[in-house]
């Protein structure tokens, strides 16, 4: 999950969404331990499905594991996706799509795996953020423009394809994670920075509790700053059961949330040295810069207590002389860490990370170093880092570059790879041996991969 620049905020729908995964795979006394590192199953049962981007139209087709390329035979269009959740009987697809110009969402829910649809498309105004099925006949939209208008959320009967019921969201979220229960939000007070609230969108309503040492928000840019924004994401993180919810602010402060009862605990990570103890600033408050206007985070439960965190810091400085726009972005990646959250203790794993993907035994970890103003844009990173179950690098490519996972399917990652000069290129790496193999040239699908999209890695 790569964070965008400052300026691209303010026009993309960039939420993060956090997906619950199970493991139970032991624990090693040695380095971080032993990471639980499994990528998510088929969203379905069958063949592998996927979104396939063509340049006249999105079609819902199966996907070649091997190459990532659409196979013969039925397929469905649909119009851009925005979302998609499947049923927990699994043979439902519930696909959000966005046509027009303003964007105007629509529901479309399709039997599986035929790909029928069950009922006219639904129409819902604003577009559709993400969705969410709460058991069999309740289907969650997370409805609203992003950023800052205020979202709402819309309950559908998937049996009649109408709208039960509709809640307004108080405040700008930033971040969401799906439960069986239905959406848990992570919030920012509107247009501003302050403390951060977590609500539980259910069926019945929207349930909350505020935050007070977890800060939060976004504050939209203006010409009188050359259209910076101001934004402090903290990470959220659900554990398998779906019952306990874990914010961690970009200062340190993990937050720890029973969703049963709402009750909040604060906890402060204690630094382990050891050999992954390559420190850097994030939990270092003497050394955290000050008046930095984009700490962003990301986090994902691993399983046996153990929780990724990663992230960036971005620092923009813009004035507005007349029509002339003058500006300095920065980003420089915060570091990966793994906290354990029965004893509290956090190790850095890598120091030059700012975004990490979990697939079957490896975690990836990529950073970026990111500079701009109006004469110069320099984009540099540490490349693709696989690390093993017991935190030890297994491979190292494309040093000095960005490089942004896209997909990781059948033992393959599937990247963008930046030069700092600018041009982009696809490649493909083999997770087994760490090297590149062939790469064929095509936009790579979407695949159908846990229980719904958008989702974190």
């Amino acid at each position: 999950m790569r964070p965008k620049p400052l300026t691209v905020w303010l026009g993309a729908v960039a939420l993060a969404a956090v997906t619950v995964s199970v493991s139970t795979v032991g624990r090693s006394g040695a380095g971080v331990g032993m990471l639980p590192l499994r990528a998510p199953r088929l969203a379905l049962p069958g063949p592998l499905l996927g979104f396939a981007y063509g340049r006249s139209a999105t079609r819902l087709a199966r996907i070649d594991p091997r190459t990532l390329r659409v196979l013969p035979g039925h397929s469905l269009r649909v119009q851009a996706v925005t979302g998609w959740a499947v049923s927990p009987d699994r043979r439902r697809l519930a696909v959000a799509t966005c046509g027009g110009n303003p964007c105007r969402g629509a529901v479309r829910l399709l039997a599986m795996p035929a790909m029928r649809p069950l009922a006219a498309p639904l129409a819902t105004g604003a577009p559709i953020v993400a969705l969410a099925w709460v058991g069999r006949t309740r289907l969650l939209a997370l409805v609203g423009n992003w950023p800052p208008a205020a979202m709402r959320l819309l309950v559908i009967d998937p049996g009649t394809g109408s709208v039960v019921a509709r809640y307004p969201i108080v405040g700008t979220v930033l971040r969401f994670g799906r439960t069986r229960s239905g959406f848990v939000l992570l919030t920012g007070p509107k247009n501003a920075i302050g403390p951060a609230t977590l609500q539980l969108a259910s069926p019945v309503g929207v349930r909350a509790v505020a935050l007070a040492r977890v800060g939060a928000g976004l504050i939209p840019g203006g010409l009188w700053n050359a259209a910076i924004s101001d934004d402090r994401f903290p990470a959220l993180a659900l554990d398998p059961t779906g019952r306990r919810a874990f914010v961690i602010d970009p200062a340190g402060t993990v937050a720890v949330i029973e969703l049963d009862s709402f009750s909040v605990s604060y906890h402060r990570p204690r630094t382990r040295r050891s050999l992954f103890a390559r420190l850097d600033s994030w939990l270092e408050p003497a050394a955290q810069a000050k008046g930095d206007n984009g700490p962003w985070r990301q986090a994902q439960w691993l399983g046996n207590g153990l929780l990724a965190v990663a992230g960036s810091d971005w620092h923009g400085v813009g004035t507005n002389h007349g029509n002339v726009i003058v500006e300095r972005l920065t980003e420089r990646p915060s570091g990966l860490q793994i906290i354990d959250s029965r004893d509290w203790t956090v190790r850095t794993l890598d120091p030059n990370a700012d975004s990490f993907t979990i697939t079957n035994g490896l975690l990836l970890a990529t950073g970026t170093r990111w500079d701009v103003t109006q004469t110069e844009n320099h984009t540099s990173g540490e490349g693709l880092i696989g690390y093993d179950t017991h935190g030890k690098q297994r491979f190292h490519l494309f040093a000095g570059h960005a490089v942004t996972v896209n997909e990781t399917f059948a033992e393959r990652a599937y990247v963008t790879v930046v030069d700092p000069s600018g041009p982009a290129h696809q490649r493909v790496v083999d997770l087994r041996t760490g090297r590149t193999v062939k790469t064929p040239v095509f936009d790579w699908p979407e695949l159908l991969l846990g229980n719904g999209g958008p989702s974190a890695p």
